[in-house]
Formats: C-alpha cells, sequence, structure tokens
C-alpha cells in the first residue's frame, strides 16, 4: 500500500517534465534558436502556391478527418494557407482534392508519420506535372504527386 503514493508521485513527475517546454540550443533545421519545443504546441502551417502560370486556376479542396476548410480557388501566383496542431499519437493527416484544366487528383498535403519531422512549414506548390512539396527551408522539392489527367 505504501508503494502506491510513490507511483503516483512518480507518474506526476514524468508526465510534468513530458509536457515542460524547453529552450533549443542548436540550430536543428526545423526550429530556431530559443522556440519551445514541445511538439504538442507547435503549430503546424501548409502552404499550397499555384505555380501553373498562364493565369490558370487551381481548385483545392481539403479537409482532415475532423476538419473541412472547403472549397478554395486559388489564382495563378497566388496562395491558400492554414496552421494547425498535430493530435498526441501523431495521426494527423490533411489531403487535398485538386482540380485544373489540364488534371487533378487527390493527394496528402500533411501526414505526421511522414511531416511530422520534415517541416513545421509544408510548401506545396502546383506545377503543370503535379505538385511539389517542400521540406521546412529548403528550395528542392522532395515529393512529387503527378496529377492524373483530366477525361476532356
Amino acid at each position: 500500500m505504501s508503494q502506491l503514493p510513490n507511483r503516483v508521485l512518480f507518474l506526476a513527475l514524468f508526465i510534468a517534465l513530458w509536457w515542460a517546454p524547453a529552450k533549443v540550443t542548436s540550430t536543428e533545421p526545423t526550429m530556431r534558436s530559443g522556440q519551445e519545443i514541445n511538439p504538442w504546441r507547435w503549430k503546424t502551417h501548409v502552404v499550397i502556391n499555384n505555380g501553373l502560370g498562364e493565369g490558370l486556376n487551381l481548385t483545392a479542396h481539403c479537409k482532415s478527418k475532423d476538419h473541412d476548410l472547403g472549397t478554395q480557388v486559388i489564382a495563378d501566383g497566388g496562395n491558400y494557407e492554414w496552421s494547425f496542431t498535430v493530435n498526441f499519437i501523431k495521426t494527423t493527416l490533411y489531403f487535398c482534392g485538386f482540380n485544373w484544366q489540364d488534371g487533378g487528383g487527390v493527394f496528402d498535403m500533411y501526414r505526421a508519420d511522414r511531416d511530422f519531422i520534415r517541416c513545421m512549414q509544408c510548401r506545396w506548390v502546383a506545377q503543370k506535372d503535379g505538385v511539389h512539396g517542400f521540406p521546412q527551408d529548403s528550395d528542392v522539392n522532395d515529393l512529387l504527386y503527378k496529377w492524373e489527367k483530366s477525361p476532356n
């Protein structure tokens, strides 16, 4: 019986240390020095840019299991963006259905199992060959979803 208070105290201490924010002193690519590193308080930001050119619009309908962000028409050169917090068990998923005159498709724009370390700001650029994904602070894409051709 005397072991129970010690176990409760240990559990409380473990939870407090787990949730306590810490400061980053290194220059990891996904964080800035001095930023809190408690990952369940981070806001993840997704940006989709219409880089199709020639005045072409891109229609996007993005959602997760719990949030429907609605249909957006992104003008040539324009952006659509949103922010969220990744859930505790890292199963957060946002996907978007895209359409434009020459194609479309449904693609995962954020998957915690793929993107939790890869990017806190996930940038996507729609181009004529597909949707290019860029990791945090990089100008080199590391993902490409190719368009499914339009039935026209």
